[in-house]
């Protein structure tokens, strides 16, 4: 009887192998780049993650998702071990290629989840991910907002203020009708909160017209047949509402500022 015993350790780890291609993550802003390209993004992930010398089973697995979110079919290990022999010149051409394609934000946000899923940063971690910021020169509201993404992507406590500058305004621009007197409408309805996600063509506001309480729909998206218009079409997280119901309208009033999604978290949209 002793021979037929599970090993029940041996199958939690064949479950868990299972996870990267069972429970895979969306298509990354990279996957459809160049194969050096996304090789040499791997690698510099790979470094990243050994700078402390030892890589978690989760990080390990987590890693493995984001190498098919890739579209790269080697296994974590090749990536760790070709990260343990870069060199300088390998990390020059890192630089360069990654300015070339704009993905510094993605690889902020890779390495950012990829160090903190079990816990906070290293010292070492911080140090080494402070340098590459330092080389990328985002700007201070790009920042805050992936810091921002990574804590929802993580499922962290929220604790960061996002610069205006790194939102999008949400207002009334005007009636498609010239007839229509803005001033004659009110804020009948608010269908979006602070803090829930809304995509184009979404159904924002309800307008009351004041005389006859005829009511208009207006939405995020410009192609609808409606008579308000909006500034654009963009998705996000409502990170702000302006109005509240019974509010007079005026030509460019701000209903919402929204903290519209970044491509470099293309990948982990599943957890945001």
């Amino acid at each position: 009887m002793s021979g037929s015993t599970l090993n029940t350790k041996h199958l939690i780890r064949e479950l868990d192998a299972l996870k990267p291609d069972m429970f895979p993550l969306h298509p990354h802003a990279l996957s459809k780049a160049d194969l050096y390209i996304k090789e040499m993004y791997a690698r510099m992930l790979a470094a990243v993650l050994l700078v402390d010398g030892k890589v978690s089973e989760t990080e390990h697995r987590l890693f493995g998702m984001l190498l098919r979110s890739l579209d790269l079919l080697q296994s974590q290990a090749t990536f760790i071990e070709q990260a343990v022999a870069l060199d300088s010149a390998q990390l020059r051409a890192f630089m360069r290629v990654i300015k070339e394609t704009k993905a510094e934000s993605c690889f902020v946000v890779d390495a950012l989840v990829l160090c903190r899923v079990e816990g906070q940063l290293s010292n070492l971690q911080t140090q080494l991910l402070t340098e590459f910021l330092d080389f990328f020169q985002l700007p201070e509201h790009e920042v805050a907002a992936l810091l921002f993404w990574v804590a929802k992507i993580l499922n962290l406590p929220v604790e960061i203020d996002i610069p205006e500058t790194a939102l999008q305004k949400l207002s009334i621009k005007q009636f498609k009708d010239s007839n229509i007197n803005l001033t004659e409408y009110s804020l009948g309805k608010i269908y979006v909160q602070r803090g829930e996600y809304v995509t184009a063509g979404q159904k924002v506001v309800r307008l009351i017209l004041n005389r006859d309480q005829r009511i208009l729909h207006f939405s995020l998206s410009s192609q609808e047949q409606v008579r308000p218009v909006i500034e654009s079409n963009y998705a996000g997280l409502v990170y702000s509402v302006h109005l509240k119901i019974g509010d007079a309208l005026k030509a460019n009033q701000t209903i919402a500022m929204i903290l519209p999604f970044n491509s470099a978290t293309n990948a982990w949209l599943e957890f945001i």
